[in-house]
């Protein structure tokens, strides 16, 4: 519960909606556009921005880094939606993305292993909650985005870390950063889709 209550102290309370939605929230639409986010907007960072992100990352790094970035801004949204709006809503958003994914598996070869993907990082992403707030190193809490990272560079296949036992020269906290810088720039448009969560009326 710490880690969704510091999550939640993240998204600044929009502003009301200018159209009403239509209706509750709507776990599918969320999905949709989690997708739509993923493969095409990147949650609202542009080019120049998610170049911010990865500038302090070795070259080898930046790339993947990159793809880390959209599977953790996925997993706070589906975080913040299941804080609020309950566990089962979550779980159906995620399932519904994962089905948008295979179906652009199916009509582009060049997406293939994206659903799967999307899974393991959900997954593995989710277990690290444990570790919120609890690891601490001289008096100091080792931030979430640094347990998360050090999943991504061990466990991602494509990582020059892949399985390994230590990570050289800090690059858990570099990647850490990264996706906090990410997370920063995003938090109040995730928080927007998943507070109105559903279409709203057509003007």
């Amino acid at each position: 519960m710490g880690l969704l209550s510091n999550l939640k102290e993240l998204f600044s309370k929009p502003k009301d909606p200018q159209l009403p939605p239509m209706g509750p929230p709507d776990a599918k639409f969320l999905g949709d556009w989690l997708v739509y986010e993923f493969l095409g907007d990147k949650f609202g960072l542009d080019d120049q921005q998610m170049e911010e992100c990865v500038a302090e990352l070795p070259n080898e790094l930046r790339e993947m880094t990159k793809f880390w970035i959209l599977s953790y801004l996925s997993w706070i949204l589906k975080a913040y939606a299941g804080s609020k709006y309950g566990d089962r809503f979550a779980e159906d958003l995620q399932t519904h993305a994962i089905k948008r994914f295979e179906k652009g598996e199916s009509l582009n070869p060049e997406l293939q292993g994206l659903s799967y993907n999307f899974k393991f990082w959900m997954e593995h992403i989710e277990d690290n909650t444990h570790r919120a707030g609890v690891e601490v190193v001289e008096g100091v809490e080792i931030p979430f985005e640094v347990f998360v990272a050090m999943s991504f560079l061990a466990l991602d296949e494509g990582s020059p870390f892949y399985h390994a036992e230590n990570i050289d020269g800090g690059l858990d906290f570099d990647v850490g950063i990264a996706l906090e810088l990410a997370k920063e720039k995003t938090i109040k448009l995730i928080a927007k889709a998943v507070d109105v969560g559903r279409p709203v009326e057509p003007s």
